[in-house]
């Protein structure tokens, strides 16, 4: 009997320590997304899951021999993951590169790269570019139609 007993209770240790566990057991995982562009800045949207910091970074030479670690240490802290992030100040006209990373108690991990091209100011208060810059390099199209509309006024 003393035998099943001790039995019974490793099996209740046992289950009790995979129902009670707090502590996250998986990488985070991020996505980022382009949402289009003005004459002069960038908007695009962060998604992440189970992650305790967050950050991007965003240039317009791309991103070699870059890590999750390098993008968490010299990003930009994002604070409003889920939502829109917009990058202003920005020149007309240009492809800026995004990439993203996030990281928990188990480490870091990179998003996917996009390319968004700011609108080209044609002097008139307007744009001549209806959809950002036609897609990103690693998934769909960043604009409304896909693609750029630069005959189309």
């Amino acid at each position: 009997m003393k035998a099943f007993t001790k039995l019974l209770f490793i099996a209740f240790v046992a289950i009790l320590g995979l129902v009670s566990c707090d502590k996250q057991s998986v990488l985070p995982t991020i996505e980022i997304k382009s949402v289009g562009s003005t004459e002069n800045s960038i908007v695009f949207t962060i998604s992440a899951k189970d992650a305790s910091q967050i950050a991007y970074l965003c240039n317009t030479e791309g991103f070699d021999n870059i890590s999750a670690d390098k993008i968490m240490r010299d990003g930009v802290i994002a604070t409003n993951v889920g939502n829109t992030v917009i990058v202003s100040d920005l020149q007309s006209g240009t492809k800026y590169n995004v990439v993203a990373a996030a990281k928990n108690e188990l480490g870091a991990v990179m998003s996917n790269t996009i390319s968004i091209t700011t609108k080209h100011d044609n002097g008139n208060g307007g744009s001549d570019d209806n959809g950002g810059d036609g897609g990103n390099e690693d998934g769909p199209g960043s604009g409304d139609n896909g693609g750029n509309n630069d005959n189309n006024e």
